[in-house]
């Protein structure tokens, strides 16, 4: 930053300029900027421009059960609690694990495409199918897209043996009105799918039907660009990563097949039901103490 272009001096030059992503390219405030808005982002600047992200209400881990553990160097970041009458999708993109390598990343937007969670880490394919299923059952139940190139496919194979889980495997709705085999469970991004995927994503930024909260997330966006290949092509991707848009682009494209979220306010009388309602209780208090602030009249 130049020592005479403060705080002050950046809120004058944004007044003027009435848009987020001009003030970035012509004043770019550190590297990201700088890099991201340079003529070739993917990603419209309309949709930044809309963009506010905001601090998670609870950093942490989540087991398979789905039961929280608060840390502040935890993988899985909240920004809304999951409530009984909301529905939810998880974009789940599977990366092999190792600790130099890219990372799996699970997205959480809720019916009307808020982003409400993520978890961003590096864990064994032969494990981690335990942490979908966890944030799964957190939120209602929630319908799982899963890439299932190369990993993935382990990754799938492992949820839809879990009896608790199966019913709520995403489908691609061009399968339907056939028998659906195995290998029609989750997302195969392909060059004939990553494209109009990435397409929908962006209309979707752009119009306020995906709202992201994460900062990690936007700076992804921000860094996925076209990048020119020796053979005269475009490649999209983003540099060094982008885990979490390929996520937030499978979960956005699962927005229409949300439905009625599974877990409700239940009566007294139906107890396997009435179990599902005192356990997700449990789990809003060990975020917002005992009177599940500014939620309680949701469970009354």
């Amino acid at each position: 930053m130049v020592p005479e272009r403060d705080d002050a001096w950046y809120q004058g030059k944004l007044l003027k300029l009435r848009s987020a992503t001009k003030m970035a390219q012509e004043y770019p405030s550190n590297d990201v900027e700088c890099f991201a808005l340079s003529g070739s982002a993917f990603f419209s600047p309309e949709g930044f421009d809309i963009m506010e992200t905001s601090d998670p209400i609870w950093v942490g881990e989540i087991d398979q059960a789905g039961d929280l553990v608060e840390s502040i160097s935890g993988r899985f970041s909240m920004w809304e609690p999951p409530l009984p009458d909301q529905g939810y999708c998880l974009g789940v993109d599977v990366a092999e694990g190792k600790a130099n390598g890219d990372a799996s990343v699970i997205q959480v937007l809720n019916r009307e495409g808020v982003q409400v969670a993520s978890w961003t880490g590096r864990m064994d394919v032969h494990e981690f199918h335990l942490v979908i299923a966890g944030i799964h059952r957190l939120y209602n139940r929630a319908v799982i897209g899963v890439e299932r190139n190369n990993h993935g496919a382990s990754v799938v194979k492992r949820l839809h043996a879990m009896v608790e889980v199966r019913g709520r495997l995403w489908i691609d709705p061009a399968k339907f009105g056939r028998r659906v085999r195995h290998h029609d469970y989750g997302w195969t991004t392909s060059t004939r799918t990553r494209k109009p995927m990435l397409d929908d994503l962006n209309e979707h930024l752009c119009e306020l039907g995906v709202k992201v909260n994460s900062d990690s997330t936007r700076t992804e966006l921000l860094n996925f660009r076209r990048w020119p290949t020796r053979g005269g092509q475009i490649k999209l991707e983003g540099r060094p990563h982008d885990d979490e848009v390929m996520a937030l682009g499978i979960a956005a494209m699962m927005l229409g097949s949300i439905g009625a979220p599974r877990v409700e306010v239940f009566d007294e009388e139906d107890d396997d039901d009435n179990a599902d309602n005192h356990w997700l209780r449990q789990q809003l208090e060990s975020i917002y103490g005992p009177e599940v602030r500014g939620l309680d009249s949701v469970w009354r």
